[in-house]
């Protein structure tokens, strides 16, 4: 059985985002921030495919289609 998903708060996604985009790793940042790698790694990938950081719920599908496009080529 699968475990719900809580959103997470604003303050979390802008700060990883800050951070990466200061050069420092998906690692560092979860060691940093007291959060799960594949989290950072979603909230990243969420706000450079679509441009938000609206983490929660099931994603579109065409969102994931495009996320795998876009890392092919």
């Amino acid at each position: 059985m699968m475990g719900k998903s809580k959103a997470l708060s604003q303050d979390l996604c802008s700060l990883v985002v800050a951070k990466h985009t200061d050069g420092i790793g998906y690692r560092r940042i979860s060691k940093l921030l007291n959060v799960p790698v594949s989290t950072v790694g979603t909230i990243i990938l969420d706000v450079m495919i679509v441009g938000s950081s609206h983490i929660g719920g099931s994603d579109p599908v065409f969102v994931t289609l495009l996320a795998r496009f876009l890392t092919e080529k």
